[in-house]
């Protein structure tokens, strides 16, 4: 019907445009609040969960990491008790082998050196480091296998 006229329901029933409205207010904060139930705090939830599962992810292999570093040299792969069982025989151990033996630093100033130098001054080694490095695999670390 006309705007502010009777309309009809499928019923029959007559209602005036005041009563529509009034039905169109409820369906609106019907849905409204649906929406805000639906999509803010289970969306925010799902959301947050995800984040929440991605940390845990990180902080796991973060640990794994930590205990890694506590439990294997970085280079060669050689465990603390392979260490520590010739400790009896005057070796200082894993902490020694990582501080003295393998390292880190000692291999980052090492490939630093490498970059920088003049390719006609290196030796055989330091070309083939530097022809495979960055990328190619380093065959010349002490990796144990």
């Amino acid at each position: 019907g006309f705007r502010g006229g009777p309309v009809l329901d499928d019923d029959g029933l007559r209602y005036t445009y005041a009563d529509s409205l009034g039905l169109q207010m409820g369906l609106f904060a019907f849905s409204f609040t649906y929406f805000f139930i639906v999509a803010t705090i289970f969306g925010a939830g799902i959301i947050s969960g995800i984040v929440i599962d991605t940390f845990k992810d990180v902080q796991d292999w973060e640990s794994a990491v930590a205990k890694d570093d506590q439990e294997r040299c970085f280079l060669c792969g050689l465990e603390t008790q392979e260490f520590d069982q010739h400790r009896d025989d005057g070796y200082g151990g894993y902490e020694t082998h990582k501080e003295q033996e393998h390292n880190t630093w000692d291999y980052i100033d090492y490939f630093d050196s490498v970059l920088d130098c003049e390719y006609t001054d290196m030796s055989p080694l330091e070309k083939s480091v530097r022809r495979n490095f960055p990328g190619k695999p380093l065959d010349f670390m002490p990796v144990r296998t």
